[in-house]
């Protein structure tokens, strides 16, 4: 009667639990501003960052809107707009202490200002101008790509490799020029004026047959307004934005690199870095910047010659994450190992390549060690089926990798890991060689598996145990496998289930999903049942018999804490895909995704950007005091000097909702709080008009 209980309620609950996971690192940046010291950088989910000291340092402002935000751009260091996806403005007047929201029809695109009133937003083949600073808009005619204004009147667009120009605000257009590229198949992606001759634009051309294509990127520029174009330099990656510097200089960036246009001639510099950049802003900072994905931003103080990272972010997608401990632990791409010492508000890219990707698992041994696993197949039609596996470990941080096994074979390909103390299992596919093998000795050797097949489709298998003895393993047969003498023999459990991660928590309980279903197995005389249907599961992961966590796409987390009877929709506020799950325990784990977001569960999680959301929030480091922190029924607040008025205590959770005011007299050198009533979580206290003390109730 049990089994059929749990069954029957397994499923999402209709009451969403409390959103307790927190932005720790990562997501989308779309747009940068700079005006002297001062910079803006916005992105996906209302992701907004602000540095007021040329990027020495930085805070996340707090969140106004979870839409994402397309492009920031500010006149002065008071006035700025953003515009967001749905076709939302917002405004401010006081640095971003208030904003105005309103809905203007295609206003979420690219901001340029010509003067403080007079701002053109370009989106999608429109132009909106206003001529009041943001107050009212208006559509403009409609070019076709790429438009750009120097002034209220005169700007260029693009179509495929041609140029057009408008002397009349966008009321018409006529043809200007062409942009002489390497093949037919030719698209200008971004262009720029410095003023009514200069411009510079980038392109890419291709060539396209049956066996193979061929595509060339470049830089070119012009200097009688568009009539002619000559040849700038080629790029490696696809041109994805312009801006004019206050010298008059045209800065473009690339998808992966960066290149100045001046007077002088022009420069190119190659980032090396994995992230994707999507804006850049020249006009009026003291320097320019670009931003991407990962939350980074680059800086170049010299003209564009040189670029070196000032907010530091893991660009790529985060398909993989373990941790050791509550800070340290590694993470990885497709392509990339990085690790963490801060328990993930920051990752560090190893200096070495792994060699062969995608990149399928990793396991971090400690803070310096790590062991990965990668793999890939293709099918070309001379030579059948070819692929490359490697298993590696590094034990210098990333510096180098040893290889543990790396060949080249047929419909090959990898899979995860499987830990348990010493223990390691690498349940590989099916190769000529075969790639199954287990450590027991925290992967200094290795000792070889039976080959448990191919997997058609090419999903890396899953491979969970209990202890050093009992695991289960997904095989390429649409089969749970499990063995009782820790690997060195299987046995068909399960048949026909499409999953392709598994988790068990115990010799008796065991989960698995597929693309969208949730499957539980509950003891030997009950077979895998499908106990839940939701689209875009991801991962899954138990850090006990009781508590676990799913994610999947456009932000899901699911959550339990009942051994599975119930499951929780937790709400991120990110809606970017999310590929992965660590738990360390019931109150501390980790979720990655997509553009390198990290999200963090719990209280541990809160960062002091997050606090701000109640207003004037900074640590207190010696005008008050509280005792015990953390605390449960009761707490002494203590103050470092007698009180000179009275003044009201605010107790707030993180949130910003007010759950207690007490009164504290003149003269007061301390008051008492009853917290008895108190849900346990993180708060913040308030006395009076001054800081804000963190205080943590634990009943």
């Amino acid at each position: 009667m049990k089994r059929l209980v749990l069954f029957a309620v397994c499923a999402i609950a209709a009451t969403a639990a409390a959103a307790e996971w927190h932005y720790l690192s990562g997501g989308k940046l779309s747009g940068i501003s700079s005006v002297g010291s001062h910079v803006w950088a916005v992105g996906q989910d209302g992701l907004f960052f602000y540095s007021v000291d040329n990027g020495e340092s930085w805070r996340r402002v707090p969140r106004f809107t979870t839409r994402n935000l397309v492009d920031v751009e500010f006149w002065d260091q008071s006035f700025g707009l953003v515009t967001a996806e749905g076709d939302m403005l917002y405004r401010t007047t006081d640095n971003g202490g208030t904003w105005d929201s309103s809905y203007v029809q295609h206003i979420g695109g690219h901001i340029r200002f010509i003067t403080r009133d007079c701002i053109w937003v370009v989106i999608n083949g429109r132009n909106l101008r206003s001529s009041d600073g943001g107050l009212t808009w208006s559509l403009k005619g409609q070019p076709y790509d790429n438009s750009w204004f120097i002034d209220s009147l005169n700007g260029w667009c693009s179509f495929r490799a041609s140029v057009f120009r408008t002397t009349d605000a966008g009321q018409h257009w006529s043809h200007s020029g062409d942009v002489p590229m390497p093949y037919v198949g030719g698209y200008i992606d971004c262009l720029g004026f410095s003023d009514s001759l200069l411009g510079v634009c980038a392109w890419h051309s291709s060539y396209v047959t049956p066996n193979y294509s061929i595509h060339v990127f470049g830089w070119s520029t012009t200097q009688n307004g568009g009539v002619t174009w000559n040849s700038l330099t080629e790029a490696a990656t696809t041109g994805v934005a312009c801006d004019i510097g206050p010298d008059g200089a045209a800065y473009g960036v690339e998808e992966h690199g960066c290149i100045v246009h001046g007077s002088s001639g022009f420069h190119r510099t190659g980032v090396p870095t994995s992230q994707q950049f999507r804006d850049i802003s020249a006009a009026r900072g003291s320097r320019a910047w670009v931003c991407g994905d990962g939350a980074a931003v680059w800086s170049s103080s010299d003209s564009g010659i040189t670029w070196n990272p000032v907010r530091p972010g893991f660009g790529a997608s985060f398909q993989n994450v373990d941790l050791t401990d509550s800070l340290r632990g590694w993470g990885a791409s497709s392509d990339w190992v990085a690790r963490t010492a801060d328990a993930g508000r920051s990752w560090t890219q190893t200096a070495a390549t792994f060699g062969v990707s995608p990149i399928t698992d990793v396991v971090a041994l400690d803070e310096a060690s790590c062991l990965a696993t990668a793999g890939w197949s293709v099918y070309d039609m001379w030579y059948g089926w070819i692929g490359e596996f490697k298993l590696g470990r590094t034990d210098n941080a990333g510096a180098a990798w040893d290889t543990i096994r790396d060949f080249w074979g047929g419909q090959v390909g990898s899979s995860r890991f499987s830990r348990v103390d010493e223990h390691i299992w690498h349940p590989g596919t099916w190769s000529p060689g075969g790639n199954s093998v287990r450590s027991t000795d925290g992967g200094m050797t290795w000792i070889d598996m039976d080959t448990l097949g191919v997997r058609s489709d090419g999903e890396p298998f899953d491979i969970s145990f209990v202890d050093t003895l009992h695991g289960w393993v997904v095989d390429s047969r649409r089969n749970i496998r499990r063995t009782t003498d820790g690997g060195n023999s299987w046995t068909i459990y399960a048949t026909g289930l499409d999953v392709k991660r598994l988790k068990m928590t115990s010799l008796t309980t065991g989960w698995a999903i597929s693309d969208s279903q949730l499957y539980a197995w509950i003891g030997d005389d009950v077979n895998w049942q499908a106990v839940m249907t939701q689209p875009g599961l991801q991962a899954i992961a138990f850090c006990d018999s009781s508590h676990g966590v799913i994610v999947g796409k456009k932000g899901l987390v699911l959550r339990t804490s009942d051994a599975g009877q119930t499951w929780w929709r937790d709400s991120s506020e990110f809606t970017s895909d999310l590929y992965d799950v660590c738990l360390l325990d019931s109150t501390h784990a980790w979720a990655v995704g997509q553009y390198g977001l990290v999200l963090g569960f719990g209280d541990w999680a809160i960062g002091v950007d997050e606090a701000r959301r109640y207003e004037g929030f900074r640590t207190f480091t010696g005008a008050v005091a509280v005792r015990p922190n953390p605390c449960r029924a009761r707490a002494t607040v203590e103050f470092s000097r007698p009180l000179v008025r009275p003044v009201q205590v605010t107790l707030v959770d993180v949130a910003g909702r007010v759950t207690q005011v007490v009164p504290a007299r003149a003269g007061a050198r301390s008051l008492e709080l009853d917290l008895q009533g108190t849900p346990s979580g993180v708060y913040f206290l308030r006395a009076g008009a001054g800081p804000v003390a963190r205080l943590v109730v634990q009943h």
